[in-house]
């Protein structure tokens, strides 16, 4: 039973997230509200009934933070963190620490505006939301870490001492070995490997070019000034959106483009500010963001596969960005080593953080006949979508007919980059969607390899394959390869291999 002064709390500032929460998530209705309210010159008249009914809310959600912060204890214990939480339903999480991957440490919004960090606890299997202490001080986040690191060498040395005296027992019977000297703890080196200058941060953050991201915000704004303008301006503004530009509506789709980029560029940038990787002991540091500050943690031996991703604004230039695919509670958790690294330095930066994997050559192409492979499913889909814009738009349609060659181009563009190599205990996949994608995957993280091939392709020995690695959303596919180049990579995966 672990000591009263052992106990630990979490800082008193939690007692106010749950009013942060709910002042978060209810500003934009309560700013939509006000904007109605004033509009219909009632605002004064119906002011005081809703402060008297939002001071006892907030009566409330500061007791349910005090009650909430009081009752979720933990506690460092020799081999695990025990933690005690729940105002109503007790519950008691005991997490040891031979089971714990890591501890990411965390700053979202909230935590940053008081100077707290968030501590998760990465285990092995799922753990969604136990091993989390939300809100303690970045003294204690570090202390937490440490703390773990020193139990993880206490460990490792105790099985080394015991396996030492175990041998030493075999040529000498009569030793005793009912005690042994304590060993001091080393003192922690902490190396920064990479940190990304402002003008690489810049030049990654202007080639990123992630429209999704800013169409998903840019859509977020459009639907919350759709609920805040009134109806007839929001329409006007809409109708007209294409006479405001001297170019009509092909002047808007291109700022429309070009204000996308920009702020992809911005979001991108706040994602990665102060982006640094640091070794810690045995494990690497990746640490970024400048409105949530995430410093996440993981051990090479964790890391399934690497990704080399070389984006159309980057591959000319030779860059690329490189991510991790490391095993934690999350099953598989994506996690970017580099955003933009000269193709030449890829190498140095994997020996350098993860050095059982190398950055090695594609040696094996696919051969000129399977090219057809390509070819077929781009004519086909591309044909249906030209034959839908002709029937639905008449003439303007045929203007759809462009797509054709820009697909047949397409197609050879990703036949020509598709590829593959061996090299001992490592298989190295490269395909091509719009970016060029290189993986490399070790034979110990391999669970399965499927091969696929029709009849006709089997006739002309051609053969696809797939691998999938060890509980991970990862799933490398190569199309159209020489079947006996396939027929050598079912080999290397039947061979044992150990990490």
């Amino acid at each position: 039973m672990s000591k009263q002064h052992n106990v630990r709390r979490l800082h008193k500032l939690f007692i106010l997230f749950p009013l942060v929460g709910f002042l978060k998530a209810l500003l934009p209705l309560t700013v939509f509200f006000m904007f109605r309210l004033n509009q219909e010159n009632g605002l004064l008249s119906a002011l005081w009934p809703w402060t008297a009914g939002a001071g006892g809310i907030i009566l409330l959600l500061l007791l349910t933070g005090w009650m909430d912060w009081r009752r979720f204890t933990y506690v460092l214990e020799d081999d695990k963190i025990v933690i005690r939480r729940g105002i109503w339903l007790r519950e008691e999480q005991s997490i040891y620490t031979g089971r714990i991957h890591s501890m990411n440490m965390e700053q979202p919004i909230a935590q940053r505006l008081f100077g707290l960090t968030q501590v998760k606890i990465d285990t092995s299997g799922k753990n969604e939301d136990g091993g989390k202490l939300p809100a303690i001080s970045h003294g204690e986040a570090e202390h937490l870490q440490r703390w773990l690191r020193e139990r993880t060498h206490i460990r490792h040395e105790d099985d080394s001492i015991v396996k030492q005296i175990e041998e030493k027992n075999e040529l000498f019977p009569g030793n005793d070995t009912s005690c042994r000297k304590d060993a001091e703890l080393p003192a922690e080196e902490r190396t920064v490997l990479l940190k990304l200058s402002a003008g690489r941060l810049l030049l990654a953050a202007l080639t990123s070019f992630n429209l999704s991201l800013a169409f998903a915000f840019a859509a977020a704004i459009a639907s919350f000034a759709d609920d805040l303008l009134p109806d007839q301006l929001y329409t006007v503004l809409f109708k007209e959106a294409g006479q405001l530009l001297s170019g009509g509506w092909t002047a808007a789709i291109i700022l429309t483009l070009i204000l996308a980029w920009l702020l992809s560029a911005v979001l991108y940038t706040v994602k990665y500010a102060g982006f640094t990787v640091e070794r810690v002991g045995q494990q690497i540091a990746v640490t970024c963001g400048l409105l949530e500050r995430k410093q996440m943690f993981f051990s090479p031996g964790r890391v399934q596969a690497v990704s080399v991703k070389e984006g159309l604004l980057r591959q000319p230039f030779g860059y690329a960005e490189v991510k991790l695919h490391v095993l934690t509670s999350d099953s598989d958790k994506h996690l970017v080593l580099h955003p933009m690294l000269p193709l030449k330095e890829v190498h140095g930066l994997l020996h350098k953080t993860v050095p059982h994997f190398q950055a090695l050559p594609v040696d094996t192409r696919s051969p000129r006949r399977a090219l057809w492979l390509y070819l077929r499913l781009e004519a086909l889909f591309t044909t249906a979508i030209c034959a839908g814009c002709i029937w639905y738009f008449k003439t303007p349609g045929l203007w759809s007919l462009l797509l054709l060659p820009l697909s047949i181009f397409y197609a050879y563009w990703t036949h020509r980059d598709t590829g593959m190599a061996l090299h001992e205990k490592q298989l190295i996949l490269r395909t091509r969607t719009l970016a060029r994608h290189t993986r490399y995957v070790r034979r110990p993280q391999v669970i399965s390899l499927s091969v696929k091939g029709s009849r006709w392709q089997r006739r002309r020995k051609l053969l696809s394959f797939e691998v999938s690695l060890i509980s991970s959303q990862y799933n490398g596919q190569i199309t159209g390869m020489e079947q006996a180049d396939v027929e050598h990579v079912k080999l290397w995966f039947m061979k044992s291999g150990s990490p």
